[in-house]
């Protein structure tokens, strides 16, 4: 019976969270001033400058991040290889009789290559001539990182399988294509990804099906090029695309490989402390997706990137800051609420809609919220870190966190919707065609 009446308690509360009087403000529900009690951390920032960082009296208490970690993953991404940073896997291409062919994927530990890209590169080389479904020998080196289902929900919000060494790093790897290579190809995947790929004037043309005979590791010390070997450079989407894409679905494996390729714990600790100048009692990070981190210790313990609400603010002014810079913005890399339909904010209705940038975060009994409001007296930056009781508070969670932001917005003028049009973070874009790369001395070129 008290589950039930909870039950019912939400389904009022969530009713009456996104409903309007009849002089256009939104009420508050009394459920709501109950739960707000709970809220750890609440702070905000006025986007003029000099403003302070102001909230409640938690608000430089560390809580548990949850996926918001990914805001500070993308900063680092971002000062360490560059907004525009493309990931090159080289596809040389050697024929072995008839139209057989042989390919060797030479890496740079793209964290975006999997299912949706390997359709994209099989349809680009289809397209140059190469028969994609008589490749004898699929090889790869030590830098390719492929897993086949990295955009499926068990990806997305799963545990990020980590590997200890490079003999790991392989089998994986190759289990991964030999699995991709030896199905038939989805086509109601395939034609899914024509259709967002259209959407954003890329054309991809229609390939039956791709298969290899055999899929191996070899090193790139050991693989060399013959006189009829042709070499295909395929760039990835620039970083900030990969970043809207980890962010907008919240995307543990592509946050996760990013923190470890750019060096894990230890090397984020000196970032925060040069870059925002944050300590590790005030951030304390053991992944990049901000995931429970106890299946790495083997402790059995829970672990979790915590941090204060001040420090998740200066992630956001020193994100927004890099990107201005680069003559991009928050949009280009976090999602928009509501606009953005494949996203964790696709439900963030009414005052919401179009008018906050926002990542969301659920681990376990936290939940958390980060971004900006833009309202009609300017855009206030947010952060809202909440740890529940149990699972069935955290549960709740959601309309007090909303109601927070809600609050932000109705007593600065109401939201000022956002002049944006939904983008589509795809794994490539239209520079992303296969460009033949022309070797100096092909004979023996590694």
């Amino acid at each position: 019976m008290k589950l039930q009446g909870r039950f019912l308690i939400v389904v009022i509360f969530i009713s009456l969270l996104t409903s309007c009087t009849s002089n256009g403000t939104e009420e508050t529900d009394p459920v709501v001033e109950e739960q707000q009690g709970k809220a750890e951390a609440f702070c905000y920032q006025s986007e003029t400058p000099n403003s302070p960082i102001e909230g409640d009296y938690v608000k430089n208490r560390r809580q548990p991040l949850a996926s918001v970690s990914k805001i500070m993953t993308s900063l680092w991404a971002m000062e360490r290889l560059g907004i525009n940073h493309r990931f090159i896997t080289k596809f040389h291409v050697t024929p072995v009789g008839g139209d057989s062919i042989d390919i060797h994927m030479e890496g740079s530990k793209d964290p975006a290559l999997g299912q949706r890209a390997a359709y994209y590169i099989m349809s680009e080389l289809s397209q140059l001539g190469f028969n994609i479904n008589r490749i004898e020998t699929l090889s790869f080196d030590e830098n390719v990182l492929f897993d086949w289902r990295l955009e499926q929900p068990d990806r997305i919000g799963g545990n990020t399988p980590f590997f200890k060494t490079q003999n790991d790093q392989n089998a994986a790897t190759e289990r991964n294509l030999s699995y991709g290579f030896g199905i038939q190809l989805d086509q109601t995947q395939f034609r899914q990804l024509q259709s967002e790929a259209n959407d954003d004037g890329i054309l991809i043309a229609p390939i039956s099906n791709i298969s290899a005979r055999r899929v191996e590791f070899k090193p790139r010390s050991q693989f060399y090029r013959t006189g009829q070997t042709r070499t295909f450079i395929y760039r990835s989407s620039p970083l900030h695309r990969i970043l809207k894409n980890m962010n907008n679905k919240s995307n543990n494996y592509i946050a996760d490989h990013l923190f470890w390729n750019l060096g894990g714990t230890s090397e984020f600790n000196k970032f925060i402390q040069s870059s925002l100048a944050v300590s590790p009692a005030e951030l304390e990070f053991h992944l990049g997706s901000g995931n429970n981190a106890r299946y790495l210790n083997g402790s059995g313990k829970d672990t979790y990137n915590t941090g204060t609400c001040p420090a998740v603010i200066k992630t956001m002014v020193k994100v927004e800051k890099y990107l201005k810079n680069q003559n991009l913005k928050l949009t280009d890399i976090m999602a928009v609420a509501r606009t953005d339909n494949q996203s964790t904010l696709e439900d963030f209705t009414g005052l919401f809609e179009n008018a906050v940038i926002a990542k969301t975060g659920t681990v376990n009994i936290a939940k958390t919220l980060a971004g900006v409001a833009s309202t009609a007296r300017g855009r206030f930056y947010f952060a809202v870190l909440y740890q529940a009781e149990s699972k069935e508070d955290a549960d709740l969670a959601i309309g007090p966190i909303k109601e927070k932001v809600l609050e932000l917005l109705r007593n600065n003028g109401g939201p000022q919707r956002l002049n944006y049009r939904k983008l589509i973070p795809l794994p490539f874009d239209k520079d992303s065609n296969l460009i033949e790369q022309f070797a100096i001395s092909a004979g023996d070129e590694k």
